[in-house]
Order: structure tokens, then sequence, then C-alpha cells
């Protein structure tokens, strides 16, 4: 038997202004389901692309304590602009496996 992983508890606000437009997509969500799936990969890029940042140590040359938050800002950008496209490919892998 496997034991899960648990991933570090990083703070994802739900979809608002163009991320929550972004979750209903091209393809918009027609049933409850779908909007959740949508909303979900939305938050998963968020996530992603946060890690990504703080891997690459994005702000960490600021030694005054704000390095977290110059990578949530970043984060925030980057999602809000539109994100990257990962929330729309894994929506359509998830939507296409069921």
């Amino acid at each position: 038997m496997t034991t899960p992983i648990s991933a570090p508890s990083i703070p994802v606000a739900p979809p608002t202004g163009p991320r929550a437009a972004r979750a209903a997509g091209p393809g918009a969500a027609s049933s409850p389901n779908d909007q959740r799936l949508a909303e979900s990969c939305v938050e998963f890029e968020g996530v992603l692309v946060r890690q990504l940042l703080a891997s690459s140590n994005v702000g960490a040359a600021e030694r005054s304590g704000y390095g977290s938050m110059v990578t949530d800002a970043l984060a925030s950008a980057v999602t809000d602009g539109g994100g990257l496209g990962i929330a729309e490919a894994v929506r359509r892998a998830l939507a296409s496996a069921r």
C-alpha cells in the first residue's frame, strides 16, 4: 500500500475576475461539474505557476522579507493575464477522460 504525498499548504483564492471568465473558457462548462472542473484547473495552474516561480528563486534577491510577496504578485499577474494555457489543456484532458 502506498502512502499519499501531501503537498505544502499554499493559499489559493478561488478564481475571480479574468480567472473566473477563463475558467468558463471557450469550451464553456455546461453543467455544475464542468464548471467546478474548469475552476479547479485554473486554481491548479495558479499553484503550479507559484511553485515554478518559487523554485526559480524569483524574489529571492529581495532580502527584506518580501520575496514571497513578489512571487505571489507575479504568479497572480501571470494567471490573471491568461495564464500559461495549462488550465485549459488539463481541463480538456480530464473532460475527455470521463
